[in-house]
This record gives structure tokens, sequence and C-alpha cells, in this order.
């Protein structure tokens, strides 16, 4: 494990890191309650679904923008100022459990900042670590984020058995405020962009429109990851009304499952952090998504708690496989003046079709038994991975992007 010990020697880095495992925590553990409240108020599919699309609307409103404005503004004066928002938005809900129109217009701003928080986040990641130890760096932020996956909705499930939901929105508010102090002590170098102001906002997205456009490489796995969210979205939203109506799970039960979920995902950052350096990430993300695939449709169709965990947890470390290498891609290949926006557009374009697969899935859970609807996800990402790997152009640019990272 020396490379994770090499990256954690770095005094930023590892502040970055150690705060984000607080409001990860509690994050999970605020999330947990929130699908379960909303569930269990009003017993439909569809309005988890809304919940979902509240969520995700604004990556879509103002991610875009947000990106252009990261990237001319102090990063981490992002970062901290988003966990201190976040920290009242999450105080907000422990007021107002009672009344689900305030959870669902609080959910809302909640990720409105989050679409700032998350590109100047992944913008300094590459500022505070060297280049080839960008994927360690990244698996490391991923443990974080997977280890909260582990212990939050464990910790959740636990509290809503005993103390109810309320709590658990406090525990999120106080995390991200723990949080903020600890990210005030990173030290975050300024770039030239950022000390000389910008262009015009119109002009800095169509930058980053042009630059994704003519950089096939880039694309590629930026439209390729808008087809996983195709499925993963719709799983999303499917995962508590299949435990819960379906297998008649309990909430301690689901708790441990989205726990055991936070392992595998914990297990994928930390392969990928100890051998990620002898596999190319493009590769990775694709048949990362063909074995996902294949481990959610073996749960649609275990229907029982054990064979559930097992699954779940082999689900997990492919998810996570995806998504650090699709990470660490980005990073590899993207400039760095124009990163802010590549993840703002990246993150909008997958959530737009997240949010089409959302509105769709509660509703037609609704009305079509569950199983067959999260079974159809798990066969997309299963199709997705075979016929990618079957393209021509596929394998041009694989070839591409070897000889970008091997000029």
């Amino acid at each position: 494990m020396q490379e994770f010990k090499n990256v954690l020697k770095n005094k930023n880095f590892f502040l970055l890191w150690v705060g984000q495992g607080f409001s990860e925590i509690g994050a999970d553990v605020s999330r947990i309650g929130l699908v379960w409240l909303v569930m269990e108020v009003t017993g439909k599919a569809s309005a988890v679904s809304l919940l979902f699309v509240l969520l995700i609307l604004p990556s879509i409103i103002s991610g875009p923008l947000a990106g252009v404005l990261v990237d001319q503004w102090n990063k981490k004066t992002v970062i901290v100022c988003s966990d201190i928002l976040r920290g009242f938005i999450a105080l907000g809900m422990f007021l107002y459990s009672e009344d689900i129109r305030y959870i669902y217009v609080l959910a809302f701003a909640d990720l409105v900042v989050f679409s700032f928080f998350s590109p100047a986040v992944k913008t300094a990641i590459p500022r505070l670590v060297e280049k080839e130890n960008l994927v360690t760096a990244n698996s490391l932020y991923s443990i974080t984020r997977q280890g909260a996956a582990l212990i939050g909705p464990a910790i959740g499930g636990a509290l809503i058995g005993i103390l109810g939901v309320r709590v658990l929105f406090l525990v999120n508010g106080l995390s991200y405020l723990i949080t903020a102090l600890v990210e005030m002590w990173i030290r975050i170098p300024v770039s030239e962009h950022e000390r000389n102001g910008a262009q015009k906002l119109k002009e800095e997205f169509r930058e980053g429109i042009n630059y994704i456009m003519n950089n096939s490489i880039v694309k590629f796995v930026i439209v390729f990851f808008a087809f996983i969210m195709l499925a993963l979205g719709a799983l999303a939203v499917l995962n508590v009304v299949l435990f819960r109506e379906v297998f008649n799970f309990t909430a301690e039960q689901y708790g441990l499952l989205m726990s055991v979920n936070g392992a595998g995902l914990i297990l994928g950052s930390i392969f990928l952090g100890k051998w990620g350096k002898n596999f190319l990430e493009i590769k990775s993300i694709v048949n990362g998504a063909f074995l996902a695939g294949i481990f959610y449709v073996a749960v649609a169709l275990s229907q029982h708690f054990l064979l559930s965990l097992v699954f779940f947890g082999l689900k997990g470390f492919f998810i996570s496989v995806i998504m650090v290498s699709y990470i660490t891609y980005l990073h590899k290949i993207v400039d760095e003046k124009v990163r802010g926006r590549v993840f703002s557009i990246d993150i909008a374009l997958g959530n737009v079709v997240g949010l089409l697969s959302m509105a769709v899935a509660g509703p037609l859970a609704d009305n079509v038994y569950p199983v067959i609807v999260y079974l159809s996800g798990g066969l997309i990402l299963i199709l997705l991975g075979l016929i990618t790997n079957r393209l021509k152009v596929y394998a041009s640019l694989v070839q591409e992007y070897r000889e970008a990272l091997n000029p």
C-alpha cells in the first residue's frame, strides 16, 4: 500500500480527504432517511421518483453555469462555502422533516449548492497531486466516498429504527459544518486564469462545449457515461422499492444492503488504487458497465437477503471501477483551464439522461412489476458493454488514448 501512503503524505490532499469523510458519512446517513421517509409517508414509487428528479434537476439547470464560474473562482472558497451552506440546509431538514414539501425544496437547494461543489473538488485534486499519482488519489477520494456508503446506511438504518428519521438530518448538518472547518486549512494553488479574471460567461461555456466536440476521446467517454446513467438513474429509484415493497426487507436490512454496497465500492477503489496503473481507464469503464449489469440482474432475481448482500456488494465493486476510472480518464486527458466546464457539462448531460430514466422508472414500477423494471436496467448495462466492445470506432479510440498518454 505504499502508493496510498505516498499520496497521503501530501498535507493538502490529506485534509481534503479527511474533511470529506465527515460530510460524506453525514450525507449517506441523511440520504437513506430521505428516501425511506418519502416511501414511508407516500407508499408510492412515483413519489420516490419525484424526489430523485428534484435531486438531479439542479445539476442540469445550474450545472453548466456552475462549471464556468468554478473555473473562474477560487476553488478553496467554493469548497468551504458549499459545505457551510449544505450544513445549514441539512439542519433545515431537521427542523421541517414532518412536511414532505419542505423536504423536497431543501433537497433541491442542497443539490444546487452541490453543483458548484463537485466540479470545484474535481478540479482541485489534480492541483494537489502529481499526474502519476492521480489514479491513486482518485481511488483514495473514492474510498472516502464509498467508506461513507459503507458506514452511513448502517448507521442510518439503525437510527431510523431507534430514534426515527429526523435525527439523521441533524447528523448530516453537523458533519458538513465539521468538514468546512477542516477544509479551511487546505491550500489549493490558484491558476493564472483565476487571477486574471474571465471572459464572458457565454464565451466560456461555448469554449467548454467546443473542447468536448473537437476531442473524440473526451466526447466518447462522456457520451458512454450518459448511457450508463440511463440505467443507473432508474436503478437508484428502484432500490428502495425492490427491497422494501417486493422483498419486504426492514429498514435495518435496507441499511445493511446499502452498507455492503459501500463495502464493494471501497474494495473497487482499493483495487484500482493499488493496481489501477496496470489498466487502461477507457477499457475499465466499458468492461465495468458490463459486469455491474450482470450483478444488478442477479440482485433482481435473488429475492433472498443473504444473496442480495453478496450480489449488491459485487455490483458496488464494479460501479466503483467505472467511477474511479472515469474521473481519472478525464483528469488525464482534459486541459486544466477548461476542466471545470468539462466536468460540469459532463455531469449535466449524464443527469439529463438519469433524470429521464428516474422520471419514467417510478410511475412504471407502480404499474408494472418492479422486478421487471429493475432487470431492464441491468440488461441495459450488459448490452452497453457487449456492443461497445465490438465497435471498430471504440478500438480506434482505445489506441488514440494510448498514444495521448504516451506521445
